[in-house]
């Protein structure tokens, strides 16, 4: 009985030197969200997006993370800055079949090309590009299964589209401080 409260306090020890190591080199558990939330200059506070429809699936995860990240989307004629999607493609492409000669695995791929801009049309970040791209399996004998798998993929691609767009924002927005 005695020698549980010694190595509770050992593991609870343990943790908080964990915790404090990781805080050190800048590790939050919000991720980066978290950490970059305060350093968006004034100018990236809020954001108009232009070039997707609001129930884009792409649209609806980079609101998300903007929010995450602490940014308001505004309309054109309120924002400080306009997140400009100028090309979008989505590709799937086979990578390998199976004995039937069916596709057994697909490589699907997103590239979005943006650029970020002033409400003065003063370009702040020339266009720039970021994929993402995961591997399917497909099974014939699973069809439905394999629709909805896909489905969730391009929502994870989205996100990490989304996350991965968002990062490279956040190194320009190192650049845009006055």
């Amino acid at each position: 009985m005695k020698g549980k409260p010694v190595f509770f306090s050992l593991r609870c020890l343990g943790v908080l030197c964990l915790s404090g190591l990781l805080s050190a080199c800048g590790y939050s558990a919000g991720g980066i969200a978290a950490s970059a939330q305060s350093s968006w200059p004034s100018q990236l506070q809020r954001l108009s997006l232009s070039g997707l429809q609001r129930h884009d699936p792409l649209y609806q995860s980079l609101a998300s993370e903007l929010r995450a990240y602490g940014i308001r989307l505004a309309s054109a004629h309120a924002a400080t800055a306009n997140l400009r999607i100028i090309d979008r493609r989505e590709t799937a492409r086979t990578v390998s079949y199976d004995q039937r000669a069916k596709s057994h695995e697909s490589l699907i791929s997103l590239k979005v090309v943006f650029s970020l801009s002033s409400p003065q049309g003063k370009v702040l970040l020339r266009p720039q590009t970021v994929f993402a791209e995961s591997v399917q399996l497909y099974d014939v004998d699973r069809y439905l299964a394999s629709r909805s798998e896909r489905r969730a993929t391009l929502e994870a691609l989205h996100r990490r589209l989304s996350q991965n767009l968002l990062r490279r924002l956040a190194a320009a927005a190192q650049q845009l401080e006055p």
